[in-house]
């Protein structure tokens, strides 16, 4: 007899050591269970509400080979073999439904029922132990491993899905043990124990991963609800990884497009020089150093007025070249056409003044001036009626006020005085100026020089406001 054999034969396993390893695989399970059920509530995806209620098989699975330590009754091992088998069934249809790639209900349903049925033969007609409980074992390990597999994809990306992938992969490796070894006690416990081990490694990717969701959903959320039209391409291929709503409205890029387009179908215009590696960080710099405004002719939408600005960065996707393009087309064109009302009323000989409610002068054309002798700077701030007499009836003033209160246009002669003291009669309107909303926000006041006249004396009256005023 060999060395190991005389420690086989003189080492004594505790029985209860086996059970107290099996509660724990117990008291993990269920722990999962609660995990499962807070993250199937916090996401409320087919994954997760499959997972749950696969570890509420294994826990009953569990909870009867527990019983089993203590009586050999058949209806506990068919509860064992059928919660193992359903558990199994619940892990294979929320691992396919990662991606999308779901089957039908009815299709789990019949799969239910076989595991079920396959469990009253094996306890009532099949007498080898082994050959009742290795099938479900290795259905429920080949279950785990594949949902593992499913996960593995994602590992580069997030940390979660890396410790998920492998603690799937390990736990159905030590479940395809476990039948083999239900004879030996020592074995036995010690995968148990890995087992529970697993379990909570498990759990702990779960939540990662839910921490990751979160954070996506947040990112996507920022993404799709932003005003710019945001194209990511994988800095390596150039290809299209994602578009907002903006980008696909803009460029027409609708997900099922993406991966078919790239930097120089998006952007041909900009899709690098001549003598020039095309990568993510060239195109970065060759569209970072553009004028601030660029012309695009897109096929939807004609020629659009653009800013575009890129940056190499880290999102869910992994690294990627982001263009940020927001279209300025309706900006450029008002801004167009403020420049040449501008122009307009520059060059108008009508004296112009453009005051706020209150009557504070907030632009003059050049025409101001010449009609009284003030520069712009002079006269921006001041009240209107700096430039006016006192020269006037009272009727005269009712008649403006009640005008200028009830918000209503008015025109008439005033009597008004040049900077250099002489005065003159203009013909003077006054236009209230109303938002979208109909609220009178500025007055616009128009004077026409009508006579010269002579210069008052040194003790004249002071100024009063009768140009542009608001109640």
């Amino acid at each position: 007899m060999n060395h190991f054999n005389v420690v086989a034969t003189t080492v004594s396993f505790p029985p209860e050591w086996g059970r107290a390893a099996l509660l724990l695989n117990l008291l993990s399970a269920c722990i999962v269970v609660g995990v499962f059920t807070y993250l199937n509530q916090a996401r409320r995806e087919e994954r997760s509400r499959l997972w749950t209620v696969a570890w509420v098989f294994y826990a009953v699975a569990l909870v009867a080979t527990l019983e089993m330590e203590e009586s050999d009754v058949p209806l506990l091992l068919l509860l064992r073999l059928a919660g193992l088998g359903i558990s199994a069934a619940f892990f294979f249809w929320g691992s396919l439904a990662v991606g999308g790639s779901g089957r039908p209900a009815r299709e789990l349903g019949g799969g239910i029922v076989l595991l079920v049925a396959w469990s009253f033969v094996a306890v009532y007609r099949v007498q080898e132990p082994l050959s009742i409980t290795a099938p479900v074992f290795l259905l429920l390990g080949g279950a785990s491993i594949f949902s593992g597999v499913r996960q593995w994809p994602s590992r580069h990306r997030h940390r979660g899905a890396r410790m998920l992938g492998m603690g799937f992969l390990l736990w159905g490796l030590h479940l395809g043990g476990l039948p083999f070894l239900e004879t030996q006690p020592l074995g036995r416990a010690v995968l148990l124990v890995a087992g529970a081990v697993l379990t909570w490694v498990i759990a702990l990717g779960m939540l990662l991963e839910q921490e990751r969701t979160f954070s996506e959903r947040d990112y996507h959320a920022l993404f799709d609800s932003a005003a710019d039209a945001i194209v990511l391409f994988d800095a390596l291929s150039l290809r299209v990884v994602a578009a907002n709503r903006a980008a696909q409205a803009l460029f027409g890029l609708w997900p099922p497009d993406w991966g078919r387009q790239d930097f120089a179908g998006v952007l041909p215009d900009f899709a690098g020089r001549p003598g020039r590696v095309a990568t993510a960080d060239t195109f970065a710099e060759t569209l970072n150093n553009m004028p601030r405004e660029v012309r695009l002719s897109l096929p939807n939408h004609g020629e659009r007025v653009c800013e575009i600005r890129a940056s190499r960065v880290h999102c869910p996707q992994g690294g990627v070249l982001q263009v940020n393009v927001r279209d300025v087309t309706t900006r450029h064109r008002a801004e167009q056409e403020l420049s040449v009302k501008s122009a307009v009323l520059v060059a108008e000989t009508k004296c112009i003044i453009i005051s706020d409610r209150q009557g504070r002068i907030e632009w003059v054309n050049p025409a101001f001036t010449e009609l009284t002798g003030y520069t712009a700077k002079e006269a921006v701030g001041q009240h209107a009626w700096f430039v006016n007499s006192d020269d006037h009836p009272a009727s005269l003033y009712r008649e403006l006020w009640d005008s200028i209160a009830s918000h209503r246009a008015w025109s008439g002669e005033v009597l008004n005085r040049r900077k250099d003291g002489r005065h003159y009669r203009e013909y003077m309107t006054i236009v209230p100026i109303r938002n979208a909303a109909g609220v009178v926000t500025n007055f616009v006041t128009t004077k026409q020089k009508l006579a010269d006249m002579q210069p008052v004396s040194a003790g004249g009256a002071a100024p009063v406001a009768l140009a542009v005023c608001a109640p």
